[in-house]
């Protein structure tokens, strides 16, 4: 069943891409392209039929990144559909919290420089943040009435703290000498993804170039939710974190 659910969410997650890819207007060929080099790439074609929750996770993520993108302003709608697709994809991945910040930031330059933006700027964060703060609060209190800690999932076994604590102890000899060291952790994460990922850096690079030259915030939106996971999980691996388990870099590929 975990297989059938991931193959499910693959082609979701697909026509997600697809989707957004034409309403930036992407050339049909290149559109293609772009679609199959991520769907095809190693990571994500193996999560999609082995039954976890990555690409799930993925699928949540890119349409909430799409939804706010195309997202009007002067409308709620894409803003209370990226909350509450961000919201649920916490009951998947607790990296959602990562995504919801990046979303933060992107509803900030959505409504940067439009009329009367000052005094709407903090209700259209409130109104976005909110789905994903009720999802966050029924987890904890879910956790704190069958587990009895409201922090089990963060803290205790089978969580990542619990799981990594041998590279806080100085026994993974990868991870162990990164722990603490924000450069080390920076350098060590970016030549990761450039092995793993090699496009990842030349796309970024020319799609942030290109939304602020052309002063594009839309695709400026998803510039932001690229960078957010690669940042998120060099800042697992300063902490000491990061599970040594290769398919957490798969949220940069998208």
């Amino acid at each position: 069943a975990g297989q059938i659910v991931s193959a499910l969410f693959a082609g979701a997650l697909a026509a997600a891409m697809w989707g957004q890819l034409k309403r930036s207007q992407v050339p049909t060929r290149w559109a293609i392209v772009l679609t199959l080099t991520v769907m095809l790439n190693p990571l994500v074609f193996y999560s999609s039929i082995n039954g976890m929750t990555e690409v799930i996770f993925l699928f949540f993520a890119v349409a909430a990144a799409g939804a706010l993108s195309s997202w009007d302003p002067r409308e709620s709608k894409g803003l209370l559909v990226a909350g509450l697709l961000l919201g649920a994809s916490f009951f998947v991945r607790y990296e959602a919290v990562a995504f919801a910040a990046a979303g933060v930031l992107s509803v900030v330059v959505m409504q940067w420089r439009t009329p009367r933006w000052r005094e709407r700027v903090g209700a259209v964060i409130i109104a976005f943040v909110a789905p994903v703060s009720y999802m966050v609060i029924l987890w904890i209190v879910w956790t704190w009435l069958f587990l009895g800690s409201p922090l089990a999932f963060l803290t205790g076994a089978g969580s990542n703290l619990y799981f990594t604590e041998s590279i806080r102890l100085g026994q993974n000899p990868v991870l162990s000498p990164l722990y603490g060291d924000p450069v080390a952790a920076a350098r060590w994460a970016f030549i990761y993804l450039v092995r793993e990922f090699p496009p990842f850096v030349p796309l970024l690079l020319a799609a942030s170039a290109v939304s602020l030259a052309k002063r594009n915030r839309g695709l400026f939106i998803l510039v932001i939710f690229a960078a957010v996971g690669p940042a998120f999980l060099a800042f697992q691996v300063y902490r000491g974190q990061l599970l040594s388990w290769s398919r957490f870099w798969i949220y940069a590929i998208p």
